[in-house]
């Protein structure tokens, strides 16, 4: 009985692990593909990555408009269904034309062109 329980616990111990490094790979991969593999392992060490610069850049904020009031006018699982789609749309586009996701908050996405951030992202041609 005792030694079924200590089994248990050590089998406990070792799903917990597993979970996570599984946790652990998940975020790596979410990490890099968001900031690029350098600032990634930056971030894991819990540091900072160095500000980038760029001789040129195209920075675009988008902000969906009467954002509020047409959310105030709709239930909140229809908001966020809307949203969803309007997100969906957005990282479609995002990745069709190479851009750069800095940033969204709320209704509000910040994205980039010219920095060289993945390989179809061409300064020369995206200004």
């Amino acid at each position: 009985d005792k030694e079924e329980e200590e089994e248990e616990e050590e089998m406990g111990r070792q799903q917990s692990e597993e979970d996570k490094e599984e946790h652990d790979d998940d975020w790596h991969a979410v990490a890099t593909h968001l900031y690029g593999r350098r600032n990634s392992l930056v971030l894991a060490e819990g540091g900072l990555p160095p500000p980038e610069t760029h001789a040129s850049a195209t920075v675009l904020c988008l902000d969906v408009v009467d954002f509020t009031r047409q959310c105030m006018a709709m239930a909140p699982s229809d908001v966020a269904a809307w949203m969803s789609g309007v997100y969906t749309t957005i990282e479609e586009l995002l990745h069709k034309h190479a851009l750069r996701k800095i940033e969204t908050r709320g209704d509000c996405y910040i994205v980039c062109a010219g920095t060289l951030f993945c390989a179809a992202d061409r300064p020369d041609t995206q200004m």
